[in-house]
């Protein structure tokens, strides 16, 4: 089989509120053949999610400008359990669930220098706007609890928002693994403040880029192969 990427990118994010390096920061691994078409490896340790997404840009450029496709991952969650945006009564009459999210959350979400951010303000409203309560984001710490956000989780039976999404219910039902979701924003292991931090970098990345697309929402029944690649040059 041929190989479907020429380069290769990892992204450990960050939700941290100040600039930041080493522990908690934003860690990125490239992949990527040299001169003599040999793979080899290079990381940098970046401060703020702004500085990481020129980064980025930067990095993509070069590697597609001499013709090469890239894989990017992220390792936060690029989507939110089914019926979100129909919870939040975004419009979805002229796009997906997932791009009404993503668009909402890059219209909301605004990173800045100093890399504060707005997350449990943002978790908070849009739990207004879901349950008038404290449903479904919660792990706020106590200095962001408010009645629509709070520190200890919901009881989510019987509620329309399920807590997982299909892909972690499958692993933890298969015990192939214990993910946490989504919805949790803080405390060990937690993925949710990073989700609500880094979807909306993904979507500055996939509107300023044309030939890129986003796994698996955009290839259909998810396969990645040379027909289903054509004409993309990043996922």
């Amino acid at each position: 089989m041929s190989r479907l990427f020429d380069a290769y990118i990892m992204v450990d994010w960050s939700a941290a509120s100040k600039p930041v390096t080493g522990k908690n920061s934003i860690w990125i691994g490239i992949l990527a053949k040299d001169a003599r078409l040999k793979f080899q490896y290079q990381s940098a340790n970046i401060d703020t999610r702004l500085k990481a997404r020129t980064f980025l840009e930067g990095i993509i450029a070069k590697l597609t400008g001499r013709g090469d496709r890239v894989l990017i991952g992220f390792d936060f969650s690029l989507g939110y359990p089914a019926g979100t945006a129909s919870a939040l009564s975004l419009d979805v009459s002229d796009q997906k669930p997932w791009q009404a999210m993503h668009a909402h959350l890059a219209s909301k979400m605004k990173d800045k220098p100093d890399n504060s951010n707005p997350r449990y303000a943002i978790a908070a409203g849009m739990n207004y706007a879901i349950s008038k309560g404290p449903y479904p984001f919660w792990g706020a710490p106590a200095r962001d609890v408010v009645s629509t956000l709070s520190g200890t989780k919901p009881d989510f039976d019987g509620q329309p928002l399920p807590e997982y999404r299909l892909v972690e219910t499958h692993l933890r039902d298969a015990k192939l693994g214990q993910p946490k979701s989504v919805w949790q924003l803080a405390y060990t292991g937690s993925v949710g403040s990073q989700s609500l931090t880094g979807i909306p970098h993904v979507h500055a990345l996939r509107q300023a880029l044309p030939e890129s697309r986003i796994w698996p929402f955009e290839f259909e029944d998810g396969e990645m192969t040379e027909e289903t690649l054509e004409g993309v040059k990043i996922v």
